[in-house]
């Protein structure tokens, strides 16, 4: 079972708050923070080849990790509610995100939007 974390951007802000557990959440205060201002991120249970947790709405370059395919892809990490699962959003359709495949975080939607080439 995958560990469950969150991370948090704050719009008013415009920066991402550290990685929290559903525990550390728990006890937090946002006081005079407006809920609707803060995008909840879930962690995906996947690490990046350098380490990095993976979360929702990260921008990753990943490859399959097979010697014949060698084409990288530009990806957002999504939800999809139907299958309950992370997907990578490619240019209309979704790949599901799999253990078999090497990623690197080159960024997110909030910090880094250019990165997403549609």
């Amino acid at each position: 079972m995958r560990e469950i974390k969150i991370k948090v951007w704050d719009d008013t802000l415009c920066r991402m708050l550290k990685p929290l557990t559903i525990e550390q959440i728990g006890k937090c205060n946002f006081s005079g923070t407006n809920w609707y201002q803060l995008t909840y991120l879930q962690y995906t249970g996947l690490n990046d080849k350098n380490k990095k947790e993976i979360y929702e709405h990260d921008i990753v370059k990943w490859r399959f990790k097979r010697c014949w395919k060698t084409e990288y892809h530009i990806s957002e990490v999504v939800w999809d509610d139907f299958y309950s699962a992370f997907k990578l959003s490619l240019q209309g359709d979704n790949a599901q995100m799999r253990k078999d495949i090497e990623y690197e975080i080159i960024g997110n939607i909030f910090e880094t939007p250019e990165l997403i080439i549609w």
